[in-house]
């Protein structure tokens, strides 16, 4: 996939990663529905040989899709570059990337060949705990949070 160098949000270097989407999802990527951009995902596998998976957003959703098998010069694209992602990598990065409005206009015109026919929703959801830990709070319990609502409304 060709993509402007854009700004670089986000580096991650994994061990032992298995990479599907909900995997990246849990990773809690920064990626909302304001979000465009892509995902490069470079891979070593258990055979030393190494995977290059890029995937577009737009807008929160994957819209694009490639997969490079570096050492076998395989090039997947669109939906079947998807349902090769299920595998585990000995080491694995992942960079998170922004795009402004009119680079990810060039994007698409260049990869017109990786586009998803049905775009894929990629925002994570944050769970309880992910919500604390994200606001540096360990433990929270709900008569502590009502006491501070009722502090709150009364100050309004």
């Amino acid at each position: 996939m060709h993509v402007p160098k854009g700004w670089l949000r986000k580096k991650i270097e994994e061990k032992n990663f298995r990479l599907s989407i909900d995997t990246l999802k849990e990773k809690q990527l920064g990626i909302d529905r304001s979000f465009s951009g892509y995902v490069r995902i470079f891979g070593t596998t258990s055979q030393n040989t190494h995977d290059d998976y890029y995937l577009l957003i737009e807008n929160g959703k994957i819209i694009g899709a490639e997969k490079v098998e570096i050492e076998k010069n395989i090039r997947t694209l669109r939906e079947e570059s998807l349902e090769k992602m299920e595998c585990t990598y000995v080491e694995c990065e992942i960079q998170v990337v922004k795009l402004e409005r009119s680079e990810m206009e060039i994007a698409k015109e260049i990869n017109e060949n990786c586009l998803l026919e049905n775009k894929i929703e990629f925002k994570s959801e944050l769970n309880r705990k992910e919500l604390l830990k994200k606001m540096n709070i360990d433990n929270i319990d709900v008569e502590h949070l009502l006491y501070k609502f009722e502090k709150r409304k009364e100050q309004l």
